[in-house]
């Protein structure tokens, strides 16, 4: 009885041992692999980089290195233009380390993400408008950071890609002699991206289409404010409104 005692115990500090040898191996080999990856970012092989850094992520998930393999990750993703995985990565780090250092960046990286697959005007805006919340919500957290500047700027260009998709929009149903559609899609400039440029020309055209329809009335609204606007006289929407009058 006591011999098998002894037995059980030497077999159980046995499992012990081998199990907290497994972990420093499998720490060390998370490590190791993780250094593969740097030497990848180092000669520019994003795509080895990433792979290799998913693979820690996956075969590591409860260690240092899979943390810090999400960062590196969606960076090689990203310069991989692989933007749908890279806002996957970012989502996912930003969910579950709120407050890990580089959260800030992450955030910038979920951002610019969207903002690069921001279609031309010709196409819907959606992720243009998730790309404008996500710089927003990147600016209300860290107002004071370098990426909130440069999403600042982001945003501007943001703004005028929308505005112009209305703009399209606009034209479209003005040619078409649609222009209750079109006055909706102008108006929509005028009330929502009065800082853009593609205000003045809102603005034009509807004093253009209540002047043909012969609403004088909302004509001279729309032709005042635009007179009232700070522009260059050989600005073109306030030459064809001179030729008008």
């Amino acid at each position: 009885m006591f011999i098998s005692k002894i037995l059980n115990l030497f077999f159980a500090i046995s499992l012990i041992t081998l199990s907290s040898c497994n972990n420093i191996e499998k720490k060390k080999t998370a490590k190791s692999e993780y250094e593969k990856g740097l030497k990848f970012i180092k000669n520019s092989n994003f795509l080895e980089c990433s792979n290799k850094f998913d693979s820690i992520i996956d075969e590591f998930p409860f260690t240092i290195w899979s943390k810090e393999s999400k960062i590196l990750s969606a960076y090689c993703h990203y310069k991989e233009n692989s933007y749908p995985k890279t806002i996957a990565i970012t989502e996912d780090f930003i969910n579950n380390y709120p407050s890990d250092k580089n959260i800030t960046y992450m955030q910038y990286l979920r951002a610019i993400s969207y903002y690069q697959q921001m279609p031309n005007i010709s196409r819907s805006q959606s992720d243009s408008k998730i790309a404008l919340y996500t710089f927003k919500d990147l600016i209300a957290r860290n107002y004071d950071s370098k990426h909130a500047k440069d999403s600042q700027k982001k945003i501007k260009i943001i703004n005028e890609n929308i505005a112009g998709y209305y703009m399209e929009i606009g034209r479209f149903y003005e040619k078409k002699s649609e222009y209750i559609a079109a006055i909706k899609n102008f108006n929509y400039i005028i009330n929502n991206y009065s800082f853009t440029k593609q205000y003045p020309e809102a603005l034009y055209r509807i004093y253009a289409i209540y002047y043909h329809l012969g609403i004088i009335s909302e004509s001279n609204k729309a032709r005042n404010i635009l007179l009232k606007l700070d522009l260059p006289k050989n600005n073109k929407w306030i030459k064809y409104l001179n030729e008008r009058i």
